[in-house]
């Protein structure tokens, strides 16, 4: 909407569209296809992997880019772009390799967080936590039980010298792995202890007993703690504080071995675990113990901490200068609140941890040296991770050379072996601004930076974050990608919940353009085939074929002003309908345009001068001026919700209720058919971003000015400035009287079906207005002949009235109506209006009505009952007057 809306400006706009590779959840989504089709990817080889997802790539990649196309995303489709292709491959490479070299990346053995079911490592911002206050039963990816989470079991551990010290833990799966016990030096229960043994409860091996106060609170658990280094953080420190040994109990699948050689399930190993303790008469009993788990948000497994070696991108001068350029105003974040966010997470400057053990990526241009090093006698390729020596090339034989010389390798004996595994996803994504414009192969086109960058809250700092900062790094005048971060709201589900495939309530918006049937939505492939009752309940019927203009309508009219915070978007099928209807009266209202204009018509250029024209015509350039400056505002503010709103009101109210009503009358003058067609341009214009199917089909139809764009995507749309002219302050108070008398005299026609109207007024002003627009009355009306006075009638006895306020009343003979069927139809509305008064003042005089009561409340009912009264008393003298005119005509 924002692209096609600075086309109509005027501007040159460059949107680039293109998809990522999502590394690891298309992966695992292929993994998991060929699992379910009796493939054992376990023994598959490497290129064999990668044949099998570039092959669902092909197939079913461009689902995204389709349903983009379907929804008239108004991209350059030539410049579609993959991040695995060779020009983003070009980029990646080109980007690891001198962040290497300015020593910005490194790698080292951290522990990190594993995702057992994917088998690699994820970052911090991918993880979903979920709180449990109570004991409580969750299911597990790839564990067929159900684990018991906020428990605090606590165990004894025999000690060498005899006795027991008991330690609570909430992993007693780890205790195999069990390398210390820990205890404060200032606790005096366990003084006794120092430099003690005590005896493994599953291994039965002997065990130290350390002091260590910073890893042991005295006053939590039992104050006795175990200590699994390669297990725990905070274990692991302490291990080498203490030079434990390590000891890794888990695979990377998640598996674990116990005595008799069987791998298991960690979690299938920690009841296996606790059986064994309870068979040794060792498990002293659980307590309740609040607790969070941590998942990983792409596949649901809970995540393990383990001690993996990976690859690290330094991030804290790169964080200072993205909180810098927010505080200095360099960068503006919309809505504002989001710039707090955005420091308090880059305030924590943590490194980035970019490796992932995966194959579909960007495998990453590191290379080991395995021999050549001085002092390095022959080749080793299993040497320690610790003593590794690490180089980058875009080749293996530029790699050669970097090694040597960097380290003064030999020549002759030199060899090197890349890093197998892949970066993050969105390491290629934050240089998309960079990667797209053309870099690094040639300098970096004119469309850099961008001038507003534009998406979802929810990945601010897995992509937005990352982009700013290292696009600034990397170009080469270090200039930022974008000075504007927009944050659209998230599209929830009807009820307000998140989208998700696990879930079953994910919308596909081509089910909603094309429509489906309640069956097919369970059939579609996309999850939903859970939670089917919710489903049903939200879409009893499944989704009607609304079309993109609709979805898209309602999509952006629902974004709220960004001052709001982008509150979500709950979806909801039915005002998408609304939506449609709301299309469908704009394609009617033109459509009806067309019976106006004669065949041969040609519209003219934007007239300036506004004194030939009609006072209707002058209104709606009037409302149109006045409807394109509040436009103009609220686009320019990204206030989406706001225009199409003011869209809506224009077409709907302006256009279509009230203008096309009356312009039917006084549409063979000239100037009238020249004002529709603008006045329709300006509507179709303003719609276009947000329905450019419908006003692209109804722009190419109209009889535009010659020299007029024939498509709508390249016309030039007006500015307010330039219709300045038509604007009028009491335009619109001439109008709404005009208005007022119209729709009353219609009403009065269609009621009375008299050949004769009287229109009287005592305001000059208002005589005069009524006569410029006395043809127009009078065949709005549809009556032979309207009469216009200036003054009221001396004698009303015979007349029936139809007053609008004390100063303008429209008359019709009564003798000039069908008696005999409006004596009937006013009989009856007469006793309802006497129902109505009675209960009105039956209100007004209950007990205490008058202390009680608020006062305005109080006048509103004096209003209406004062109201009644006086349409009581015309309705009599109309009957009065009908029922005399029965009596004659039966004579």
């Amino acid at each position: 909407a924002l692209c096609r809306w600075r086309r109509l400006c005027g501007d040159d706009v460059h949107y680039v569209p293109g998809t990522d590779h999502a590394g690891i959840a298309t992966q695992s989504l292929v993994e998991r296809l060929l699992m379910q089709r009796g493939v054992d990817v376990a023994n598959m080889s490497h290129k064999e992997r990668l044949q099998h997802v570039h092959r669902w790539k092909d197939e079913h990649g461009d689902h995204i880019v389709n349903q983009l196309r379907k929804l008239g995303v108004s991209v350059d489709w030539t410049e579609q772009y993959f991040t695995l292709d060779e020009q983003r491959a070009a980029a990646v490479t080109q980007a690891f390799i001198r962040l290497f070299n300015q020593g910005l990346m490194y790698r080292r053995v951290r522990f990190a967080n594993w995702c057992c079911h994917l088998k690699t490592v994820i970052s911090d911002i991918e993880i979903d936590e979920e709180h449990y206050a109570e004991p409580t039963d969750i299911s597990v990816v790839g564990y067929d039980g159900l684990l018991k989470v906020g428990l605090m079991h606590h165990v004894a551990y025999p000690l060498e010298s005899g006795g027991e010290v008991v330690v609570a833990t909430t992993r007693p799966e780890t205790i195999p792995a069990d390398a210390a016990l820990a205890v404060h030096r200032d606790d005096l229960r366990y003084s006794h202890l120092h430099n003690k043994r005590a005896i493994n409860p599953i291994t039965n091996k002997f065990i130290p007993i350390i002091c260590d106060d910073i890893l042991v609170d005295m006053e939590k658990g039992t104050g006795v703690v175990k200590v699994t280094p390669c297990h725990d953080a905070r274990d692991y420190e302490c291990g080498l504080r203490h030079d434990l040994p390590q000891e890794v109990l888990f695979d990377e699948d998640g598996s674990m071995s116990l005595s008799d050689g069987d791998r298991v399930h960690r979690f299938a190993g920690r009841q296996l675990v606790l059986n064994s303790l309870q068979h040794k008469g060792l498990y002293r009993g659980s307590v309740t113990h609040p607790m969070i788990v941590q998942r990983c948000s792409r596949s649901g497994d809970i995540i393990e901490p383990v001690l993996y070696p990976q690859w690290f991108l330094r991030m804290g001068d790169f964080c200072k200068h993205a909180i810098h350029a927010v505080d200095s105003g360099e960068l503006r974040i919309t809505p504002q609140q989001q710039s707090d966010v955005w420091k308090r997470w880059l305030g924590k400057e943590q490194d980035w941890c970019v490796s992932r053990q995966l194959y579909w990526g960007h495998r990453i241009p590191a290379w080991r040296i395995v021999a050549g090093l001085p002092n390095q006698t022959g080749s080793d390729e299993e040497q320690s991770v610790d003593d590794d020596v690490w180089v980058v090339g875009v080749t293996e034989e530029e790699a050669k050379q970097s090694a040597i010389a960097s380290h003064s390798c030999d020549p002759a004996e030199v060899s090197v072996v890349q890093e197998e595994d892949v970066l993050d996803t969105w390491f290629s994504s934050a240089l998309l601004p960079l990667s797209t414009a053309g870099w690094p192969a040639s300098e970096v086109s004119d469309f850099y930076p961008l001038s507003v960058m534009e998406t979802g809250s929810d990945i601010l700092f897995f992509w937005v974050a990352r982009m700013y900062m290292l696009c600034t790094a990397l170009h080469p005048s270090n200039q930022p990608p974008f000075p504007h971060i927009l944050l659209h709201p998230l599209i929830k589900d009807a009820s307000g919940a998140k989208m998700s495939k696990s879930k079953g309530n994910v919308v596909d918006p081509l089910d909603v353009m094309n429509g489906a049937s309640y069956e097919k939505l369970l059939g579609n492939g996309t999850g939903m085939t859970q939670y089917t009752d919710k489903l049903k309940a939200m879409y009893p019927d499944g989704f009607p074929a609304c079309g993109a203009d609709s979805l898209r309508f309602f999509l952006n009219k629902r974004t709220l002003p960004p001052e709001d915070n982008f509150q979500n978007i709950d979806f909801d099928v039915y005002e998408v309908v609304l939506a449609r209807n709301f299309c469908t009266k704009l394609w009617n209202g033109v459509r009806f345009a067309y019976m106006i204009w004669p065949q041969d018509f040609e519209a003219s250029p934007m007239p300036n001068d506004t004194s030939r024209f009609a006072l209707l015509d002058c209104w709606i350039m009037n409302t149109a001026a006045r409807f394109l400056a509040d436009y103009e505002r609220a686009m320019d503010e990204h206030r989406l919700g706001d225009a199409a709103t003011q869209v809506q009101v224009y077409i709907r109210d302006h256009l279509c209720t009230q203008y096309f009503q009356l312009v039917k009358v006084q549409g063979e003058i000239l100037e009238t058919q020249d004002i529709l067609y603008h006045s329709i341009c300006i509507g179709l214009q303003a719609a276009h971003p947000f329905m450019p199917f419908i006003t692209e089909d109804l722009w190419q139809r109209l009889p535009h000015p010659k020299g007029t764009s024939k498509s709508i995507v390249d016309s030039c749309m007006p500015k307010a400035s330039e219709l300045a002219v038509w604007l009028s302050d009491d335009l619109h108070e001439k109008k709404a009287l005009l208005q007022a008398v119209a729709n009353s005299g219609k009403a009065t026609a269609d009621e009375f079906k008299p050949t004769v109207m009287t229109l009287c007024t005592t305001v000059p002003e208002h005589y005069r207005l009524f006569q410029e627009n006395h043809t127009m009355l009078e065949k709005y009306f549809f009556v032979k002949k309207l009469v216009i006075k200036g003054e009221m009638p001396s004698d009303t006895s015979s007349l029936l009235s139809a007053p609008m306020d004390s100063t303008c009343v429209l008359f019709v003979d009564g003798k000039d109506v069908r008696a005999d069927s409006l004596y009937q139809t006013y009989t009856t509305r007469l006793k309802g209006l006497q129902v109505q008064l009675g209960r009105l003042n039956k209100t007004m005089t209950k007990l205490m009505y008058a202390e009680k009561v608020p006062a305005h409340i109080q006048e509103r009912d004096r209003s209406r009952a004062d109201e009644v009264t006086k349409h009581i008393a015309a309705m009599e003298h109309s009957l009065s007057l009908l029922s005399k005119n029965r009596a004659e005509s039966e004579e």
